[in-house]
């Protein structure tokens, strides 16, 4: 029998969650299990509604497959930092996709809160 493999819950992790369509959002779960299991974590979700500002675009498969703030409803965040793009949409190139930063630990969440192109919600 193969023994479990463990982690070291004081490493800092960076997790990116894309390359979603449909059904294959980032769930719940997903996020759950990082905040739960590191104590230094920052989660990217790409593709996620800006609040504000409907000119970013992102992922909306109908109710309940929606990126948006309604993913992170009743999860344990009372120690996450949760950030946004400061820029609006109207300055962005490119695509404009919105997006959301999901950040655990003091130090971390720290670092990340100098980031000019961050707004804190």
């Amino acid at each position: 029998m193969a023994a479990r493999p463990t982690h070291d819950a004081n490493a800092r992790v960076f997790a990116y969650l894309d390359a979603h369509w449909g059904r294959s959002l980032p769930t719940r779960w997903e996020i759950l299990e990082l905040v739960s299991s590191w104590h230094s974590v920052c989660i990217v979700v790409d593709d996620f509604k800006v609040p504000g500002d409907l000119g970013y675009g992102y992922d909306d498969y109908g109710p309940g497959m929606a990126l948006d703030e309604t993913l992170l409803d009743g999860l344990p965040l009372a120690d996450v930092s949760i950030f946004f793009p400061r820029a609006p949409s109207a300055e962005e190139t490119g695509h404009r996709r919105g997006w959301v930063v999901l950040v655990r630990g003091h130090d971390l969440v720290d670092h990340v809160s100098t980031m000019d192109g961050l707004t804190r919600r």
